[in-house]
């Protein structure tokens, strides 16, 4: 959990996000996740809830990289960096 004062410079932020692959679903269209949920739709959400937490507004965001897909767990990472 991030302790720290909210950054307040311009930032860049990474989010992967992976999906547990169902065991009936043969992978047969590569690692990429392309079902519901829409990665912008994740993203939105991981910056609306990092508001006063982590950086004092989510417009402080000027870069996001953003990926989704499939792995043997699901999990997110969020990489926040001052630009």
């Amino acid at each position: 959990m991030y302790k720290g004062k909210p950054l307040t410079q311009a930032l860049k932020l990474t989010v992967r996000v992976f999906f547990k692959l169902p065991k009936r679903t043969v992978k047969e269209k590569g690692d990429w996740h392309t079902s519901r949920p829409d990665l912008d739709n994740i993203v939105k959400i991981i910056e609306d809830s990092l508001n006063g937490i982590a950086y004092e507004d989510d417009s402080q965001i000027v870069k996001v990289e953003a990926t989704k897909q499939w792995a043997s767990e699901d999990y997110v990472i969020v990489e926040i960096e001052e630009v």
